[in-house]
């Protein structure tokens, strides 16, 4: 996962928080709230805003592709991450439904 938050043009502050964010990620079991991933999401954009701004001209274009390519993929886990929530939601309310039936 981490080759895929990182790329060429990614600056070390930034490799530095795309290994917290693949490790918080890559937890099959959150036992922290989705606060954590808000916040480095969070992060991640003023970080990539601020070297949007940073950058040469020359470099500028390159690295904004590669971010883009970046936040597809981290929409596509979050999706994911999304889908599970829901899964686990409508199992749990069948589970209280089949509990209150029972009695």
């Amino acid at each position: 996962m981490l080759d895929t938050l990182n790329h060429a043009f990614t600056p070390l502050f930034l490799r530095k928080l795309n290994a917290d964010l693949a490790t918080y990620l890559a937890v099959e079991e959150r036992n922290e709230s989705e606060d954590k991933l808000v916040r480095l999401m969070a992060l991640r954009h003023r970080l990539v805003v601020r070297e949007l701004k940073r950058l040469p001209a020359s470099t500028l274009p390159s690295f904004a592709e590669n971010e883009l390519n970046v936040n597809k993929y981290l929409e596509e886990v979050v999706r994911d991450f999304q889908s599970q929530v829901k899964k686990e939601i409508v199992g749990f309310s069948r589970a209280q439904k089949a509990a209150k039936s029972y009695k």
